[in-house]
């Protein structure tokens, strides 16, 4: 997955390739880049790769172009981004309002039943995040493990 930010900066001043699919090709991998905002795409994307490596055609790359509304921690003032880029990016680039949209186009699912769907799963997560709150903390053997992996 190739996000717009990195940590602190754009990703197109962090690498000198402008997308890492163009190189693949050269190592006879079959290589795509496809738009993380729009499932559809991602999901077609996946179920070529997915078919040609059953068929014995190999493995395939698959570069999702994404970006993130958060920063990369809780304290993350993100005064690297533009004043409005977030706004923007909510606006243009939310892969939920995109998926709504696109289902609505056609005909798959109506508001309402997008609407339900997601009362459910705001339900889950509040319920999940009740069951973590009431949960004891973990044992202090409990901070190191699966951190590391000794050979």
């Amino acid at each position: 997955m190739r996000r717009q930010r990195r940590i602190d900066a754009h990703s197109s001043t962090r690498s000198a390739a402008a997308t890492s699919p163009g190189a693949l090709p050269v190592f006879g991998l079959p290589a795509v880049k496809v738009n993380g905002d729009d499932f559809f795409e991602v999901h077609e994307a996946a179920r070529e790769a997915v078919e040609r490596a059953r068929t014995g055609g190999g493995p395939s790359a698959i570069e999702v172009d994404t970006c993130r509304f958060y920063g990369h921690h809780s304290g993350d003032a993100q005064l690297y981004r533009a004043k409005d880029e977030v706004r923007s990016l909510r606006e243009d680039r939310d892969c939920l309002k995109h998926f709504r949209r696109r289902v609505g186009e056609a005909g798959l699912l109506d508001g309402a039943e997008l609407d339900r769907v997601e009362s459910e799963v705001a339900a889950l997560i509040d319920h999940a995040v009740e069951v973590a709150r009431a949960a004891p903390p973990p044992d202090s053997e409990a901070l190191l493990r699966d951190v590391y992996v000794s050979y």
